[in-house]
């Protein structure tokens, strides 16, 4: 049994590293022919000499390289069909629920002919529905990089393509074709709007758009002043949501269930968990996030210990095999993974030292999960962006307490506001208060000089040097422990 976790797990690596490898090095299949002969030679060695035993490691981590690497080739062999920089009419679906911003819509539209995805910025009125079939008529463009504020270039191009979208339009002309069919995931979607417009009809702007933030994600409605409040005191992951607002909506879907036998309502907690992602929109961090919810409650419902780290790799895996190039290119994929990383590992070594700050109104676990998640993302979000929020950490501390009763209320008011505007009053004004408590402290930190600095980007070996250092602390500090 613990040599075909081995087996696994360097099965596992290599396959990771084979992705990264492909690429970061651009070889091609060249490169999956060499992994995978590599792989045969060693293993034949094994096979042939078994004193040499250990070669059939050797052999499984080449073999899971080749198939890394593999993958990635096998996804990157579709090229764009479509025209660039030309005027052209498409007609389309579409695929993914519109992105309302301050300035504009973005929608998602799948060519009918090649079936391929376009990004399409548009007015935001009128409004476009997720299933409308529409057609597009303008400058069909090919996705540029382009460099940030820090001096580094964006690839903006890989960005879209680890979305499977190869193509862009700005403001073209659009004519609806033909309304939306019924479906589930647009049902779902017609669901969470009706919620949101519930909650906007008694919650004033811009606490209303922090409730559908934090509630159900996106941080669209907040407002460029405001979304930069939170992006300068690094909080911006409270409306993006990942695992730790996923962790608490199956916690409460769970204890909302208590009535239920056990298996029920670990059953009912696991759907719920699904048609929550769906409804939100089920972009990459929410997928990792949901699977291991599921994992989670899945564990607890056949009464088995719950490996947060296990599942955590089980979900990158699962995910990096339906989309390798998430892996490479999604930004907020990697912090995601990095930050449950912090959170399973670094913050349970760094709440045991923390003995001294007290547990009422759990202040020493918000400390300790802030650190252990900041920890694990600082080096890499420093290398991508350039950007350092040097208030971030007491920022956390503050607000991030008040996230869960916030989303309790919000959920109270949206749901009491299918009764009438009446009833959603009480929790309306709890809402009001707990969401002014996160905007203020927000705002009030946001003043402090250099709450935000832009920095050159680190070297790359630096970055994984610090990464190393935390990884020689994590395995120091679970020895200590024992």
């Amino acid at each position: 049994m613990f040599q075909a976790r081995i087996f696994a797990g360097l099965l596992i690596a290599g396959f990771l590293g084979g992705v990264i490898m492909s690429a970061l090095l651009g070889f091609g299949w060249w490169l999956v022919v060499w992994f995978l002969f590599l792989a045969s030679l060693f293993g034949v060695l094994a096979f042939l000499k078994p004193d040499l035993g250990r070669f059939w490691l050797l052999a499984v981590f080449l073999l899971g390289l080749s198939m890394g690497a593999g993958r990635l080739e096998f996804a990157s062999v579709e090229k764009s069909s479509l025209p660039s920089d030309e005027d052209v009419v498409l007609v389309g679906k579409i695929v993914a629920e519109p992105e309302e911003r301050e300035g504009n819509t973005r929608l998602i539209v799948k060519e009918t002919i090649t079936g391929e995805k376009i990004l399409v910025f548009t007015e935001r009125f009128p409004a476009y529905f997720y299933g409308e079939t529409v057609q597009l008529a303008g400058e069909l463009r090919q996705p540029e990089n382009f460099e940030t504020e820090s001096g580094q270039i964006f690839e903006y191009e890989k960005y879209l393509a680890a979305r499977d979208i190869g193509r862009q339009f700005f403001y073209p002309e659009i004519k609806k074709v033909s309304p939306a069919p019924w479906s589930v995931l647009g049902g779902l979607i017609r669901l969470k709007k009706t919620f949101q417009q519930k909650i906007e009809k008694v919650i004033p702007e811009p606490a209303s758009a922090l409730a559908s933030g934090i509630l159900l994600g996106g941080k669209s409605g907040l407002g460029e002043e405001l979304e930069e409040v939170f992006r300068r005191v690094g909080i911006s992951h409270v409306v993006v949501l990942s695992g730790f607002n996923l962790s608490i909506v199956a916690s409460y879907i769970l204890r909302a269930l208590f009535f239920l036998p056990h298996a029920w309502a670990i059953s009912g907690s696991v759907l719920g968990v699904l048609f929550f992602s769906l409804m939100v929109g089920g972009g990459a961090s929410v997928a990792r996030a949901s699977v291991m919810a599921i994992l989670g409650l899945l564990a607890r419902g056949y009464g088995r210990i719950y490996e947060a780290g296990v599942a955590l790799v089980f979900a990158g895996v699962l995910m990096t095999l339906w989309n390798p190039k998430i892996l490479i290119f999604d930004l907020g994929f990697q912090l995601s993974f990095l930050a449950t990383l912090g959170l399973i590992y670094l913050s349970p070594l760094i709440e045991s030292r923390l003995r001294f700050v007290p547990t009422r109104l759990g202040l020493r676990e918000v400390i300790s999960t802030t650190l252990g998640a900041q920890a694990a993302v600082y080096s890499w979000l420093i290398y991508k962006t350039g950007n350092i929020s040097l208030i971030g950490f007491l920022a956390n501390i503050v607000i991030l307490p008040a996230i869960p009763l916030g989303m309790l209320l919000s959920f109270l008011t949206g749901l009491a506001g299918f009764l009438g505007s009446f009833p959603s009053l009480p929790f309306a004004y709890g809402s009001y208060f707990v969401l002014g408590y996160i905007i203020k402290s927000a705002q009030f930190f946001a003043r402090f000089p250099l709450a935000s600095v832009t920095i050159s980007a680190p070297p790359l070996w630096l970055v994984l040097v610090s990464y190393g250092l935390l990884v020689v602390f994590v395995f120091w500090g679970i020895k200590k422990d024992r």
